[in-house]
């Protein structure tokens, strides 16, 4: 229900916008003005750097190589990162057809050289 609810403002928007356009070219153009005004005061009545959501930490901060150390000690987040991190072309060296690589002695075989 989540993403149906969150999808109407990508639906409304472009439609609501096309619509205002015919009526007068400014008209979106306003309603973004007014919209992001209204967003502003809201973030100035939130009062965001006092409340209770921010608070000053207790503990000092952990020391940045100490989480690499952390993160090179759990094998299947290395290679998680290491395949995301190569990307497509990670996987060249398996996907290249075996009549590009060199045969080894004696293999006559086109595509079944090991």
């Amino acid at each position: 229900l989540r993403l149906f609810y969150g999808a109407w403002g990508w639906v409304i928007g472009p439609v609501l916008g096309v619509w205002l356009l015919s009526v007068w070219n400014g008209a979106p153009f306003v309603l973004v003005a007014v919209a992001a005004l209204a967003m502003l005061w809201v973030k100035t009545q939130m009062r965001l750097g006092n409340g209770k959501a921010i608070a000053i930490t207790r503990t000092r901060a952990s020391h940045p190589v100490a989480n690499l150390r952390r993160f090179f000690q759990q094998p299947r987040l290395v290679t998680g990162w290491s395949r995301r991190r190569s990307g497509r072309h990670g996987w060249t060296a398996r996907k290249t057809p075996c009549a590009l690589w060199p045969r080894p002695r004696g293999c006559r075989a086109r595509w079944r050289c090991r």
